[in-house]
């Protein structure tokens, strides 16, 4: 049985999308859900909370468009729980 890991030293990053309109009807976007996730890096362990956004008017063409953050693709894989710089030293 493992024991639970120490995660009050971590580090809370929220990511937004650089989309705060949206493109088609110039209006504020919407949070459609937030997702927490943690990444550990070799220097630090991150809680990280994805904010997805989409446009919530019903004139808008594109109904079914989400808004995603890129920073945190940039940290770690969809659904992995170790940053790129840990699969790069184990790769190493």
């Amino acid at each position: 049985m493992s024991t639970p890991r120490d995660r009050r030293a971590s580090t809370q990053v929220d990511f937004s999308p650089a989309e705060q309109e949206c493109p088609v009807c110039q209006q504020a976007l919407k949070e459609r859900y937030h997702k927490p996730r943690w990444i550990i890096r070799l220097d630090q362990q991150m809680n990280v909370v994805r904010h997805v956004l989409e446009c919530g008017h019903t004139t808008c063409t594109p109904p079914a468009v989400v808004y995603r953050p890129q920073q945190e693709e940039a940290l770690a894989w969809r659904g992995d729980t170790f940053g790129l710089d840990v699969v790069a030293r184990i790769g190493a």
